[in-house]
Parts: structure tokens; sequence; C-alpha cells
């Protein structure tokens, strides 16, 4: 398990000025080259308003929103208040908030994922160095602004430096007084080419599979529309994902089972976002 921190900061005129380079996006990606990612279709977020302006849960609801209706396979849920103040601490609950973080920084988003790009854990932090506001007002930074950037790494897009990029979303730094709650074209194609186009479907037959103490191997049919893709990850280390464990519409995944030496034992795969159950005699 690996942990990521994307940061905000504020606007350096002289930094802009040695970037040059343009992405359309840019994707977040493990060191042997896999997408990081949810292996679900779905995030919830809880959110703690301490420390923030009035209107800040409604401006985080709203953030969360403008990226769930995106034309993409992926929704952000709002989960409910908390006082949690847990920032990058790995406890499976993703957890918008603001808090203390170094000067220069507007934003942090701090992400735990495993090696094959699962991502498990997301969190979000406003710096209260700085002022905050959900109105536009000059001198304050928006929160909505904010937490639509923010959101876009818990998805997980990567920060945009070049000057040719500041209208997109992910571009990589803001500055007060600053009103960017809409997506660019650019940042939805990013989600698209994540978490698939919107209206992508996944069925998996079969749903689960018994297995003898001496184990065995097995496959599952993925169905999915064109251009809809998605991955296979077992959840379990005697459950071994032998083939198919990314695909794009149609597809199938081959398994295979270790011997057991214990008691009865169940087990998952996640296939397209979906459960599919091992059930293993003891020995």
């Amino acid at each position: 398990m690996k942990r990521k921190t994307f940061v905000l900061t504020v606007v350096v005129v002289l930094l802009l000025s040695s970037i040059s380079s343009l992405e359309a996006y840019d994707v977040c990606r493990t060191s042997g080259g896999a997408v990081i990612k949810w292996f679900t279709n779905n995030a919830t977020f809880y959110v703690n308003t301490s420390g923030g302006p009035s209107g800040a849960l409604t401006a985080t609801q709203n953030a969360m929103q403008t990226w769930t209706n995106a034309p993409a396979n992926f929704s952000f849920s709002y989960g409910g208040t908390t006082t949690s103040t847990a920032h990058g601490i790995y406890d499976l609950t993703n957890i918008i908030g603001f808090g203390s973080l170094p000067v220069g920084t507007v934003g942090q988003n701090a992400f735990w994922y495993y090696s094959n790009g699962q991502l498990i854990d997301s969190d979000i932090r406003l710096n209260t160095y700085y002022s905050w506001a959900t109105n536009g007002a000059a001198g304050s930074f928006d929160v909505e602004t904010v937490a639509l950037h923010e959101l876009g790494h818990s998805l997980c897009l990567s920060d945009l430096y070049s000057a040719a990029d500041s209208a997109k979303v992910m571009y990589g730094y803001v500055s007060t007084g600053q009103l960017k709650r809409s997506l660019h074209l650019d940042d939805i194609d990013g989600i698209a080419f994540i978490y698939g186009p919107s209206g992508c479907t996944y069925f998996i037959t079969p749903i689960n599979a018994n297995f003898s103490a001496s184990g065995g191997v097995g496959s599952v049919a993925v169905t999915a529309g064109a251009g809809c893709e998605w991955t296979a990850v077992s959840n379990n280390a005697w459950i071994t994902v032998t083939g198919g464990s990314s695909g794009s519409g149609n597809g199938t995944v081959t398994y295979s089972v270790s011997a057991n030496t214990g008691g009865l034992r169940t087990g998952t795969v996640t296939i397209a976002g979906q459960t599919f159950t091992v059930t293993q005699e003891a020995r």
C-alpha cells in the first residue's frame, strides 16, 4: 500500500514562465504504469466544515456534484458531516476539511492506493492559513473552486502547470477571488478516460464459484459496452487473477484458486466494479 500527495499552490508568475509543456489531461499512475483509480464507480466523502466560511458545506457538495454530472461512469456521494480531522490517515474514510498546511499550499489531497492501482482512501484539506469565502470575495480563496480541483485528484487526475492549461480545473495554481466552478472539456475527457464514458454498465457471469480444498481454475465473462473500461483485482492472496486484469468492452477474466490447508474460506475478486465470490471447502 502506498501514499501520494497533491498540493494546489498560490499563483507564482515567475514559475509559470519556466513551464511550457501542454497536455490535455494527465492521470496518476503507479511505478509500474497502472492507472490509479477507484475500482468502483463511486466514492463517498464526509465533510468537516470547522474552520471554514459560511456556506462551505454547500460549496463542497456542489463541487462533488459537478464531477458527478460529467459524462463519465463515476459519481461522488456526500456521506454527511464529520468531526474527524484525520487528514492523510489510512482509515478507509474520505474526508474534506479545513486545517493547517504549509504556507504556499492552498489545498492538499493525500490518498492511499495499492500497487495494482486500486485507490482506497482520499482526504482533502484546505489551508486555514488563508482566508476562505463562498461568494467570490476578493482576497479570499473560493471553497468550491479549490474543492473541485482537489476532487479531481481524488479521481485521480494530476496537476497541469502550463499557462496554456490555466482555464482547466486541474491547473495547478489558483489565486484569491478566482472562480472556476465548471469543468473544461479536457477535465471531462480525463475522468472519462479513467472511468469510461457515461452510460457504461457492467455485468459478470457467473457471480460466484465453489472449489474443493485442492483448488483449481475458473473464468468470468464480462459484458460491457464498447469503450467501457474495466479492471479485475483479487481481494485475497489465495485467489490470483491470471488473465484479463483489465479490458474494454466485452472480455474474460481467468483466475486460479490455491489449495486450502485450513478451514472453509470465502474470498472475492472485484471485476468491473462487481463482486465475484469464491467459496472453498476446508481441507
